[in-house]
């Protein structure tokens, strides 16, 4: 695994409920597929509710028409999606503290849809001051409902130890719960725990496990460190095309230190057919974007004036996918 300039994701300050659900497939490892299908739905579908069922058609003053009184009434459903219509701007002027206020009342009635969005919100300091303290409680109380965004935030949380006492274990089933529900930045961050040990015991073939998962979800860093796991042969089978073949996934996303792992493995042929401009191209790409390798500068060097010249001009035209 390469270094990472920081162990873990870090905390999902997201301003609306966009990234409550996540849904992906499991694909072939004989190649790797295009990133899965990836649905969301800002607020769960209430079933026979018809502000709900307007928000899902895009009437949002309708919606926001049939949710009022009963959000005035006490209702935490219709209270949470006032919430996210004055968090979004739908169908009323965009007001963070309205917001705030009736995502509050809604969390406080136990909805964790709700918990989870004003958790974010004392995070941000939007529509309230910032009380990462509170933001925590309600990290806390969403999480224990199983809503997998709070699990991961809340574990990650457990895991730095200020805003509540460090426990590594904790941390860790909270973190996996998340991961299994689909959250990639879980998914991602259970790699590193089961990498080195943290809350969990050591254990390679988990640790590459849980990074396919987080590659398969387009997670840019996860893409390059799985496939240098796949190369490598590490917790999963050996296997230098599938591993070569992620590397270059990632390095068309604009990792720089895909794109130098890439142009290397054309330079020697490795898991790719032996391919000087490639090789050249790659390097460049990746020195635009901020790797350096003096062998790379080298072997570029030593190519035909035509093919550095193909080389910078296709290095010049590159734009992440």
């Amino acid at each position: 695994m390469i270094a990472r300039a920081k162990k873990y994701s870090g905390i999902l300050f997201v301003s609306s409920l966009v990234a409550s659900g996540f849904f992906s497939t499991a694909h072939s490892a004989e190649q790797p597929p295009e990133a899965p299908d990836i649905r969301s739905s800002l607020i769960p579908v209430q079933p026979g509710d018809a502000a709900y069922a307007a928000y899902q058609r895009g009437e949002y003053m309708d919606a926001y028409r049939l949710a009022s009184d009963r959000a005035e009434a006490g209702n935490a459903a219709a209270q949470t999606l006032l919430g996210e219509l004055y968090i979004q701007g739908l169908g009323v002027d965009r007001d963070p503290v309205m917001a705030a206020q009736w995502y509050r009342r809604a969390a406080d009635s136990g909805d964790p849809e709700a918990q989870f969005a004003i958790g974010v919100m004392y995070g941000k300091g939007e529509g309230v001051p910032v009380d990462t303290g509170l933001a925590a409680d309600y990290f806390e109380k969403s999480a224990e409902q199983d809503h997998a965004t709070a699990q991961y935030n809340f574990a990650l949380i457990l895991l730095a130890g200020e805003l509540r006492p460090r426990d590594s274990e904790r941390a860790a089933r909270i973190m996996e719960a998340s991961a299994t529900s689909g959250v990639v930045e879980a998914q991602y961050d259970m790699s590193a725990l089961y990498t080195t040990g943290n809350g969990v015991p050591l254990d390679e073939v988990k640790a590459a496990y849980w990074m396919g998962k987080a590659a398969l979800g387009a997670h840019p860093i996860a893409e390059l460190e799985y496939g240098i796991m796949v190369f490598k042969g590490r917790g999963v089978q050996a296997d230098e095309a599938t591993g070569a073949a992620w590397i270059l996934r990632a390095a068309r996303r604009g990792n720089a230190i895909a794109a130098n792992r890439i142009a290397k493995l054309y330079a020697y042929g490795r898991g790719v057919e032996f391919n000087a401009l490639e090789a050249a191209t790659w390097h460049l790409i990746s020195k635009g974007l901020g790797a350096s390798d003096t062998w790379l500068d080298g072997f570029v060097q030593s190519l035909p004036d035509d093919v550095q010249a193909e080389a910078a001009k296709t290095a010049a035209e590159f734009r992440p996918t």
